[in-house]
């Protein structure tokens, strides 16, 4: 049986969760800002981690819920759980306030009030709005449902990311029809790279061609500060052996886009 951890604030908030969740899944509660311990040991034995919605996480990364001191330690013990689930490769679960966090440990900028996304705070009964969201057929979260394409959902939360705020490192998998909110987000995860020239290979070849594009736009720079012509350039200047198989033969002639963008108004 499947042990999933829910981070939540109240044992009646984990309850919740844990009858959503089905008698086929055994559940760790950890309350934040009453369990402690390293992450590492907070998740041993567990095989996925649900970021439960409590105060959400506003502008600046703080709860506009709670004090700022209290939920500073909430936030800290969640994005830490979240960092040793990631390292893991651990399936997580992100809602509401979690999906704001999940947006910020990926480098995201905090959410904002979105108008008629919450609950009417003059309405004795609380109900929640209702929109039309569109979900990518070919995402996790289609997969999960069974189907993707347009939903009339219910919609309960104050804070929303659009494009402009969202982490490149996430994929907006589904987002409101009427605004461009997101409505949910997933990791990206790149496995095999098919690059333009060479062989497939997998994806550590993303961070050697950005360096050898940052390194070669470098040594143009310093070329150009000595004085070196172009043709100097192409002599001196070397090809790097981790992105020799996508580069080769193109590379004189990348160093000659550069230093045509360096030196042409």
């Amino acid at each position: 049986m499947p042990t999933v951890a829910i981070t939540t604030c109240t044992d009646e908030s984990a309850r919740r969760y844990a009858s959503a969740l089905g008698e086929n899944t055994a559940v760790r509660t950890l309350i934040l800002g009453h369990d402690s311990g390293p992450p590492d040991v907070l998740l041993n034995g567990v095989s996925g981690l649900l970021l439960a919605g409590h105060s959400d996480v506003g502008a600046g990364g703080r709860g506009v819920d709670d004090g700022p001191g209290a939920d500073r330690g909430r936030r800290k013990m969640e994005l830490a759980l979240l960092a040793a689930a990631l390292d893991r490769d651990m399936p997580v679960l992100a809602l509401s306030r979690g999906m704001q966090l999940l947006n910020l440990a990926f480098g995201g900028q905090p959410l904002t009030e979105v108008p008629s996304h919450g609950t009417d705070p003059g309405d004795g009964d609380a109900k929640s709005a209702r929109h039309m969201v569109y979900l990518s057929p070919g995402s996790k979260l289609a997969a999960i449902l069974g189907m993707g394409g347009f939903f009339r959902v219910n919609s309960r939360h104050r804070l929303g990311v659009k494009e402009g705020r969202k982490s490149p490192r996430l994929l907006a998998s589904a987002y409101g029809l009427d605004d461009g909110v997101i409505e949910a987000l997933e990791r990206l995860r790149v496995e095999t790279v098919a690059p333009g020239h060479g062989p497939p290979t997998d994806r550590s070849l993303l961070g050697k061609q950005k360096a050898f594009i940052r390194a070669l736009h470098r040594e143009v720079e310093l070329g150009l500060s000595a004085g070196k012509s172009l043709e100097d350039l192409q002599k001196s200047i070397r090809l790097p052996d981790s992105v020799r198989l996508h580069v080769g033969s193109w590379f004189e002639s990348q160093i000659a886009k550069v230093y045509s963008e360096k030196t042409v108004p």
